[in-house]
């Protein structure tokens, strides 16, 4: 009945962590696609002996890179430039720069046909490249959606490497202190059954 108690009180504060999770990528900023914002997810709580475990966060390999700052490295063009065309489908499109302001048009770059279509593509490349050179030189500064959503909630942790993945591992014993009524519930409970 207390372990029951635990992993309901345990899925519930999982979702919450989901949900605040998304919401640091979109403050950040932090959505090109929505893959990674979509792909949030928590699992069912573990019990194995005394032993309480939940995992939460991506299977989206890239969601690492996201969360952390990393050391310079080549990156691959490829997501770069799709990353790029995303971003000036959000930003540039549809919009005219006249006296020195941005002004909406209506109509998309791609309407105008192959040699304004070849000369964007052109560009997103251009862009592509400059980002991948500041990578080479400078890493990326990491958004931290989920050491920020895991601080929102007051929880404490620890950062550990498992398998080659950064890992937050959460204290449970004071989050389950600090959640009161429940605790004072189990307490009783625990006390009542080893008396």
């Amino acid at each position: 009945m207390i372990r029951e108690e635990i992993g309901n009180e345990m899925n519930a504060m999982a979702l919450q962590l989901v949900g605040l999770m998304q919401r640091s990528l979109r403050e950040t900023n932090s959505i090109a696609t929505g893959l990674l914002v979509g792909s949030m997810q928590s699992e069912q709580v573990q019990m194995a002996g005394s032993v309480i475990s939940l995992r939460v966060g991506t299977p989206v390999e890239y969601g690492a890179y996201v969360e952390r700052d990393t050391a310079p490295h080549w990156a691959p063009i490829r997501p770069l430039y799709e990353w790029v065309e995303r971003k000036l489908n959000v930003v540039a499109l549809n919009v005219k720069f006249e006296g020195g302001k941005a002004k909406y048009t209506g109509t998309s770059v791609k309407q105008f046909g192959s040699k304004k279509t070849f000369s964007r593509a052109r560009e997103i490349y251009r862009v592509a490249k400059l980002i991948q050179y500041k990578i080479a030189h400078e890493g990326t500064k990491g958004k931290f959606f989920m050491r920020d959503s895991l601080d929102r909630l007051g929880l404490t942790y620890e950062v550990r490497e498992d398998e080659g993945e950064m890992v937050y591992a959460v204290d449970i014993a004071t989050w389950i202190e600090n959640r009161g009524q429940l605790w004072t519930r189990v307490e009783g409970r625990l006390s009542a059954e080893t008396t």
